[in-house]
């Protein structure tokens, strides 16, 4: 059985399957009227888009995805630019924040337009847990914090005879990696203008970020 995991977030869309790991940014535009212009297309229901890097080169065509709505809309066009690429599975495992479990069916719908495969929609996060719990004894109940671009999705799980189960789930939007460049650029002294551009921080936090990725740290809440 060939199993695909597809995590579209607000920043990157990651993909990983056996002998497969892939991301791409979560960007999407219209085709330039420019016949010179080299990019991947998509076609999803006889329209074309471009996705990912090229979307730079059609900057003007940018189509804007602001909010879940906008993602739930448009993911089929992301899985057909991995499918295009990858080729067919049996199933696709995804997810979506916690406070948007009334758009899963819409998900799952919009996926199926695209493929014949089983979808599996999950709360994002609960992958953590999964790659966590079975290689570290994190005892019987636990809380993911997992921090995205635009949001930080917030689980609290029990274990109950030997199955996780999920207690609470909330999502803090407008708080992830764009508002810590957010605080981080007030905090800065003028002298550091460089830093203080955008995109460069960014890229500065997002590589702290890849050098700290799958160090798990316990902290004392009595200490915080």
């Amino acid at each position: 059985m060939k199993v695909l995991g597809l995590d579209i977030g607000f920043g990157h869309t990651k993909c990983y399957s056996e002998g497969i790991k892939f991301k791409f940014p979560t960007q999407l535009a219209y085709p330039p009227d420019d016949p010179n212009m080299e990019v991947e297309k998509v076609n999803v229901g006889g329209r074309e888009y471009v996705v990912g890097r090229d979307t730079k080169y059609a900057s003007s065509y940018r189509i804007e995805i602001p909010t879940v709505i906008e993602l739930v809309q448009h993911a089929p066009v992301f899985l057909k630019y991995v499918l295009d690429k990858f080729g067919k599975f049996d199933v696709i495992v995804t997810g979506l924040p916690p406070n948007a479990k009334s758009h899963v069916s819409n998900l799952a719908a919009n996926l199926k337009s695209v493929t014949d495969a089983e979808i599996m929609i999950i709360p994002q996060g609960i992958g953590i847990l999964y790659d966590v719990a079975s290689t570290t004894d994190i005892g019987d109940d636990a809380v993911i914090i997992d921090i995205g671009y635009n949001t930080v999705d917030c689980i609290a799980v029990e274990k109950s005879d030997d199955v996780w189960k999920k207690k609470r789930g909330i999502t803090l939007e407008n708080f992830g990696i764009m508002k810590a460049v957010e605080i981080m650029r007030e905090m800065l002294p003028e002298k550091y203008g460089l830093l203080k551009n955008w995109s460069t921080l960014v890229k500065r936090i997002v590589s702290v970020h890849k050098i700290f990725s799958r160090k798990f740290a316990s902290i004392h809440i009595k200490q915080i």
